[in-house]
């Protein structure tokens, strides 16, 4: 009798701790997404590319590199809250949608009227 409240008391015992819920992966992070710009192809010519580093769960560093050498870069902030990924580089807040290996910009354009899409690395 003694055995089975002990077994009782044991099963509850299990059955009532806190289950722990798995942490999220931030699949964003450690990333780096690159796309050709062929606006500033045809405006300053040479060979452009845009980049975005996700350095953290929450930093990302844009970088602009012509001909191989990079021309330009600035760190910013992000919010990634599936698909929709959200940029922010001083007050200019960029929008894109994640599909994949793809991050399509909701507000930049290309010549040919689509959007620019960046490539997973």
């Amino acid at each position: 009798m003694k055995n089975l409240i002990l077994l009782l008391l044991f099963s509850l015992f299990i059955s009532c701790t806190e289950k722990e819920e798995p942490i999220p992966v931030n699949e964003m992070k450690n990333t780096t997404w690159e796309a050709t710009d062929p606006i500033a192809d045809m405006v300053v010519g040479g060979t452009n590319v845009q980049q975005y580093e996700f350095t953290s769960d929450t930093e990302v560093q844009f970088i602009k590199i012509r001909n191989g050498g990079v021309r330009s870069s600035e760190k910013g902030t992000y919010s990634w809250n599936k698909p929709t990924l959200t940029i922010m580089m001083g007050n200019d807040q960029r929008a894109f949608e994640i599909s994949g290996s793809l991050m399509i910009s909701g507000t930049q354009r290309t010549p040919s009227g689509g959007y620019l899409t960046f490539q997973k690395k």
